[in-house]
């Protein structure tokens, strides 16, 4: 069986139609910096969540071996967007973890881990969540996270507050979402992947 490595994924990625501006976008990374970067930005989180889900794209392994100095908590990418709405944000990947963590950046891709994590530091982030990670969330005063669930992925939220308002988008009819004493604003909806 051929390794899931990033020449396993491009090839993927070529024969299922890359659009033109990431097919650009990939050839002009010199560095596996740029190609990190590439994939912490949010159009493309979706995508690599999904490949690594459905067995056309990176494995975990190859994450954890090939992008080891970049993942979990080791490296947070500051301004990769390059727009205006998009201006500073900062972005990061958790990769098969499972520790208690702080969310400390505006966009974070938990994949395949299963940790607890506390309120953002930053109160609007934008959390994915894929590759079967289980979460659990706690959530504090004033806090309005935008989640992304993939696959099936699970998140339980826990928040005694009734100031915080969260968004919930799940691409799966697979994932979960589970509320333990969550009496704040939630707003569940479905959403569909178009790849």
């Amino acid at each position: 069986m051929e390794e899931r490595d990033l020449n396993y994924f491009w090839k993927n990625c070529i024969k299922r139609g890359l659009c033109k501006e990431f097919v650009l976008l990939w050839r002009k990374c010199k560095t596996k910096k740029d190609l990190f970067d590439l994939s912490l930005r949010i159009q493309s989180i979706p995508y690599f969540a999904t490949a690594i889900y459905e067995g056309w794209g990176v494995s975990i392994d190859y994450i954890k071996s090939e992008f080891i100095y970049f993942i979990n908590g080791n490296y947070n990418a500051v301004n990769i967007e390059k727009t205006e709405r998009y201006n500073n944000l900062t972005s990061a990947l958790y990769c098969d973890y499972d520790e208690e963590k702080t969310i400390d950046t505006n966009v974070v891709h938990f994949c395949g881990c299963h940790c607890k994590i506390n309120s953002p530091l930053n109160p609007s982030a934008i959390i994915f969540i894929s590759n079967s990670s289980e979460i659990e969330l706690t959530l504090y005063d004033h806090t309005c996270p935008i989640i992304y669930l993939f696959d099936d992925s699970k998140i339980t939220i826990i928040s005694d507050t009734k100031n915080c308002d969260v968004r919930i988008y799940k691409h799966s009819d697979n994932c979960i979402v589970e509320k333990e004493n969550a009496i704040g604003k939630y707003l569940i909806g479905r959403k569909n992947i178009q790849l």
